[in-house]
């Protein structure tokens, strides 16, 4: 819902009818009425022809505005903030796990290959023992980004999935 679901997409995802889909999405300014004012003040923003800013510095303007994109770009303007911020702790770890692997402090040759917005992912080693290390490794930094930055009251956490392509990921057992 924050990311502008429509019932469509909430049926589509969580196997349920139009009636709940629309329910959870009317529902949800009413359980969360400070976060819905919150999205709501960012999806107004393209409007205001001044950029987005997040805690971090980073901006996002939004130049031409038609009715055709209007709408796709209140959603980008509602997602900026929360994804923006996750993207930059994504960056921070990521750093940090570098520099584990110029040390040669990660398990199973691991090597960090990419980042996907609020993903780190890895080669390693088709070793359990090695996947449980790496990930025992990665977990905590990933989830110390933010107290690093300041943020001490949202537990912000970390999963661990592996496989051998993108689409077939699995949970990690005992991670």
């Amino acid at each position: 819902i924050v990311y502008g679901a429509v019932e469509q997409t909430l049926m589509e995802r969580l196997g349920i009818t139009w009636d709940e889909a629309h329910k959870l999405i009317t529902g949800w300014p009413k359980m969360f009425p400070k976060a819905t004012e919150f999205m709501n003040a960012c999806r107004e923003h393209p409007m205001t022809g001044r950029p987005m800013v997040t805690v971090f510095g980073r901006e996002r303007r939004f130049y031409v505005i038609t009715d055709e994109n209007r709408h796709g770009l209140e959603n980008e303007a509602g997602n900026f903030p929360h994804q923006s911020m996750c993207s930059d702790f994504t960056l921070a770890a990521a750093i940090e796990i570098d520099a584990l692997h110029a040390k040669g402090r990660l398990p199973g040759n691991a090597q960090q290959i990419n980042i996907i917005h609020d993903d780190n992912m890895f080669e390693i080693d088709d070793d359990e023992r090695a996947i449980l290390d790496l990930v025992s490794i990665v977990r905590p930094i990933m989830e110390g980004v933010p107290v690093k930055q300041g943020i001490k009251s949202l537990p912000f956490k970390s999963d661990a999935k592996k496989g051998y392509e993108w689409s077939a990921m699995q949970k990690i057992k005992g991670a």
